[in-house]
């Protein structure tokens, strides 16, 4: 049985870390590289219990920059080091171009990276230097979405074509937990997810000046980032807003998620998002603006009402009624649809091996 070494050197996507590897680990020997983190180890805990599984911790998010580079330079030559030991090296994340650069030329032969966005979200610019010379170096690259590659190529004016669509399947945040679908709404808005600028969560103050929306309440749920701190002021001044400025436990999400309530993605600009497919593993409703790949999945699974132009507020109304007005018949589309996005129908034997061998 193959080797193959996965690194998400930030543990910045545990959950979707967990879900992958649990499947490629059905074919093969993984060999986990990640970061101690306080966010979402219970997925470290559970991989802990697979048997095809190795894992290799490093200190690199939650410290100083200083240890965070000593930490992920030693990963790497952990790996340089053993890399006749692994038939496939696949990053999930670029985090330090720097220092991966001159490591990922030495292992280009089996270097797969997989992005999850066409640019980082901070990039004001078509496309990010850094990401097309790790297309160039890597023997295979993935996209978790049609959309992510689609503006990937178009942006970077690709012309090798080494890459594979591999969409981003559904994110239960417990593999354990009993969430059933309810058919009884809530009338309340809810945003749920880190709260930065490009999440667009400015259009609340547009919602809840809307005299048509009177009977609905609304909540902000996430924790804020620093430069979003006036945006916050200005909205703690309604009271039909419920603003909760945390990380969430996981026995406060499994609460969230048994609420049926609309849920909203206003992003400004983005690809995708992994809340989305946490949404869909429970067949949640939401409404979404018209961009990236939260825009296309509605659109390909003919649920076009339920999206919105942000700079309009008619629209984005327009899209809450229409949840409203066709619940139970939107999440019996949802329970239908989250099937083609199981990780078993995703990550098929064909396509596993399509990737690594």
């Amino acid at each position: 049985m193959y080797s193959i070494a996965i690194i998400d050197a930030s543990s910045r996507g545990l959950p979707y870390d967990y879900y992958y590897i649990s499947e490629l680990s059905k074919y093969y020997n993984v060999s986990f590289f990640y970061s101690k983190t306080i966010f979402n180890y219970e997925y470290i805990e559970l991989l802990k219990d697979n048997s095809n599984v190795v894992l290799y911790e490093y200190k690199i998010s939650n410290v100083n920059k200083i240890q965070a580079t000593y930490e992920y330079i030693n990963l790497f030559f952990t790996i340089y080091r053993n890399k006749k030991k692994y038939h496939k090296i696949h990053f999930f994340w670029s985090i330090l171009f720097p220092i991966e650069l001159p490591f990922f030329i030495l292992l280009r032969d089996k270097l797969i990276f997989t992005f999850h966005n066409d640019k980082p979200h901070e990039n004001d610019k078509n496309s990010y230097l850094p990401y097309k010379l790790i297309y160039d170096i890597a023997r295979l690259n993935i996209f978790v979405s049609s959309f992510t590659k689609d503006r990937f190529v178009k942006n970077n004016s690709i012309k090798q074509n080494k890459f594979k669509v591999v969409n981003h399947g559904i994110l239960p945040i417990s593999i354990d937990d009993n969430i059933k679908p309810s058919f009884q709404l809530e009338k309340t808005i809810v945003f749920w997810g880190l709260v930065k600028d490009y999440k667009g969560v400015d259009i609340f103050l547009d919602l809840l000046n809307s005299k048509e929306l009177e009977d609905y309440k609304f909540e902000i749920i996430g924790k804020w980032d620093d430069s979003m701190i006036s945006l916050q002021k200005e909205l703690s001044n309604y009271k039909n807003l419920k603003i909760i400025n945390k990380f969430l436990s996981l026995s406060e999400l499994k609460i969230l998620l048994q609420r049926d309530v609309i849920f909203v993605l206003p992003y400004k600009n983005a690809t995708q998002s992994g809340v989305l497919y946490t949404f869909l593993a429970y067949s949640k409703i939401f409404i979404a603006s018209n961009v990236g790949e939260n825009s296309r999945f509605l659109k390909e699974n003919d649920l076009d009402n339920l999206i919105f132009k942000r700079d309009k507020l008619t629209s984005i109304i327009e899209s809450i009624k229409y949840a409203e007005n066709h619940y139970r018949e939107i999440k019996e589309k949802l329970l239908q649809v989250r099937e083609r996005y199981k990780w078993e129908n995703i990550l098929k034997n064909n396509v596993i091996k399509e990737i690594y061998e």
